[in-house]
């Protein structure tokens, strides 16, 4: 891909996101299409599977995903092995005990799994307004994309596709954009005190009602997962997050 098309992808980004109210340091950094690589197919539905595993077995009741299914899904198929050591950890306690330990985290998880759904190539709105997702498209994304039953799991693996390395790119320069937009939100430029007498004030890098650490966290854990899927070889918390 050409230089001037890599700056068709900025434009794009850049586009969206002043129609919503966000704006970015001019200075951001475009990456290079041409050196750009998207993860295995396996690997992004190793993860979100593993995820899926982990939220479930973290936040639903036990009644309706039993704990010995969850254990056989992530035995049969090594799904720890796509989870941080951190994460992995969590399926060798007690169920009630993690519950109540991450009942306030785990939504982050949620996040991640929202952007490699799209990855994936499922319909799941990938919005960048900060907005978690809940209800309905969150049962959706538990419980009515991966099987639970390990030879349908098997053949569910075995299909799955991505979406094409221009489209995640596109996406992730987005989110990558919106990133930093987040970032000069939660560390807003100084104005001296000469600039105060003149009337001058912080520019405002996200909109009104936008709040930079909880919506900010949506954007952050969205943009983790396309970066990540964007970085071949590199373990999910050493992806380089840096705007």
């Amino acid at each position: 891909m050409t230089q001037g098309a890599r700056t068709e992808v900025r434009r794009k980004s850049a586009e969206a996101l002043s129609r919503a109210g966000f704006s970015f340091a001019e200075w951001l950094p475009e990456h290079d299409f041409a050196q750009a690589t998207i993860r295995p197919v396996g690997e992004v539905v190793g993860r979100f599977a593993a995820l899926d595993v982990l939220c479930l077995y973290v936040s639903a009741p036990e009644d309706r995903f039993p704990t010995p299914d969850l254990q056989t899904l992530a035995d049969r198929f090594a799904l720890r092995s796509h989870l941080m050591p951190s994460e992995a950890a969590m399926l060798d306690r007690g169920r009630s005990e993690v519950a109540e330990e991450q009942a306030g985290r785990i939504g982050w998880r949620m996040e991640n799994m929202v952007a490699l759904a799209w990855v994936l190539g499922y319909d799941t709105e990938l919005s960048f307004d900060g907005s978690m997702i809940t209800g309905e498209p969150l049962k959706q994304l538990l419980a009515g994309i991966v099987p639970r039953d390990p030879g349908a799991f098997a053949v569910w693996s075995a299909k799955a596709k991505i979406r094409s390395l221009a489209e995640v790119f596109q996406m992730e320069d987005l989110f990558f954009c919106a990133h930093n937009s987040v970032r000069c939100a939660q560390f807003p430029a100084r104005v001296h005190w000469w600039q105060r007498i003149l009337g001058a004030r912080p520019r405002r890098s996200v909109p009104s009602d936008f709040d930079p650490v909880a919506n900010g966290g949506v954007i952050h854990e969205r943009r983790h997962a396309l970066t990540w899927c964007l970085s071949p070889g590199v373990a999910w918390d050493d992806t380089d997050l840096s705007t």
